[in-house]
């Protein structure tokens, strides 16, 4: 059920997408479809909230990344050079 109300969400558009983790579910084909589309959305001038620990989805999606660790900011800046820190640790 989650599922279609995802595709629902990502094929009717949206000014502003939150995505918790959500590009990690499903089959492949569903991730790429939902990859895909997401991208498109983005492009197109929407905001994408995006929650995941996929260091690839992020620098893929983002520009700006946040890391939270417990809660308190650990870095904020280019989404490249945050992933490039959070895989080190």
């Amino acid at each position: 059920k989650q599922t279609v109300e995802i595709i629902k969400v990502l094929y009717r558009g949206a000014d502003i997408l939150i995505l918790d983790e959500i590009l990690a579910v499903g089959d492949y084909k569903f991730q790429e479809k939902s990859f895909a589309r997401t991208r498109s959305l983005i492009d197109s001038g929407a905001t994408l909230l995006l929650v995941s620990h996929s260091g690839e989805q992020i620098t893929k999606l983002c520009s700006k990344a946040l890391w939270l660790d417990k809660g308190h900011v650990k870095m904020y800046g280019p989404a490249e050079e945050v992933c490039r820190a959070y895989s080190q640790m």
